[in-house]
């Protein structure tokens, strides 16, 4: 079978988990970038039957993440047949989508300052221009409590074309735009310009809402959307709607709960797009959907899905029989469940 007929029924196979409201994205995050820690994570989340995986934009992380994925098929042995490969997806972002935009430190107007009072600023004082380090959370409090302006979102979206150029061609099929706060002429400016890079067995998936987007904005958002999905042949197209910033903050529901009420806002209008709830996100969201009569087609798991298998991953070269990897994949397998069954149980 031709590469192209491989993508094409990996596409069918996530459209049916999406059509079962039973897709599962899990986020390995932009901070995790070692080989050694995205190869397990991918293959630990392969093997409790995610649909997605979205990696950071890099061909080596979406390499490690390959051979994640082939690891899981050798672990699986006889089973292999049970197994679904998930979609593998890299994220990029435009303007100041907080999801994506780098926290940046202006140290001449920081340096002018010394009795700063505010931490995260504090904290990164020392650091490079880009202030996102590995160990930063990335929650991004540090936007806009300087009154001087010392911190600001930089731009993420230039000079990232090449970037998702290299990570298609070492093996992702899937691209997540994150958007919020961009008017619509910008997101179409955006869209147009990757169509060239863009086909019919691939999955896109849009990333509204968050703090700095308003319900009208996101509506307007997926109507122009919706407009583009419905051109044949074109990709597999899915709406993310965020509750707030991916942070790894405590779920109170501030986050999760405004994802579900714009989701429900979305599918009024649009009952014809797939949409997925993120941000907050854990086990108990698909249930809280249902309780709450709004039927998403899945959930994407950020802080929760690498909480999951915190264990795992912080064993060096950890592998398929090790009691870290085996109690990793049964949480996974946990989180995955939680939508209600295994994907793989679905297809």
């Amino acid at each position: 079978m031709s590469q192209d007929n491989i993508a094409i029924d990996l596409r069918k196979q996530v459209k049916k988990a999406l059509d079962n409201h039973r897709f599962a994205k899990v986020i390995s995050g932009l901070g995790m970038c070692d080989p050694d820690r995205v190869r397990c994570f991918a293959s630990l989340y392969t093997l409790a039957g995610a649909t997605v995986i979205d990696v950071a934009a890099k061909p080596e992380v979406v390499s490690a993440a390959r051979e994640g994925i082939d690891l899981a098929f050798e672990a699986a042995n006889g089973q292999a047949k049970q197994i679904i490969p998930p979609m593998l997806m890299v994220s990029i972002g435009l303007d100041e989508d907080p999801h994506i935009g780098a926290a940046l430190l202006h140290r001449s107007i920081c340096a002018s300052c010394p009795e700063c009072t505010i931490v995260p600023l504090k904290e990164c004082a020392e650091r490079p221009l880009e202030v996102r380090a590995p160990e930063c959370p990335e929650c991004m409090e540090c936007i806009g409590k300087c009154p001087y302006g010392a911190i600001t979102i930089a731009p993420a979206w230039n000079g990232q074309i090449d970037d998702l150029k290299a990570a298609l061609d070492a093996g992702a099929n899937g691209i997540e735009l994150h958007v919020s706060g961009c008017d619509v002429p910008s997101l179409q400016r955006m869209v147009q310009s990757l169509e060239p890079l863009l086909s019919p067995s691939m999955l896109v998936s849009f990333s509204l809402g968050s703090q700095v987007s308003t319900v009208d904005l996101v509506l307007e958002q997926a109507k122009a959307i919706n407009s583009w999905a419905s051109k044949t042949p074109g990709p597999l197209v899915v709406l993310q709607i965020e509750g707030t910033p991916m942070s790894g903050a405590p779920r109170d529901g501030k986050s999760e709960l405004p994802a579900i009420e714009l989701a429900r806002a979305v599918l009024e209008i649009h009952p014809n797009l797939y949409v997925q709830i993120a941000g907050g996100t854990g086990l108990h969201s698909g249930a809280l959907c249902r309780l709450m009569g709004v039927f998403v087609h899945g959930v994407a798991f950020g802080t929760a899905a690498r909480l999951a298998v915190h264990k795992a991953l912080s064993v060096a070269k950890v592998a398929p029989g090790d009691v870290p990897f085996e109690r990793g994949v049964a949480s996974a397998s946990i989180l995955v469940r939680s939508l209600g069954t295994t994907v793989a149980a679905n297809l």
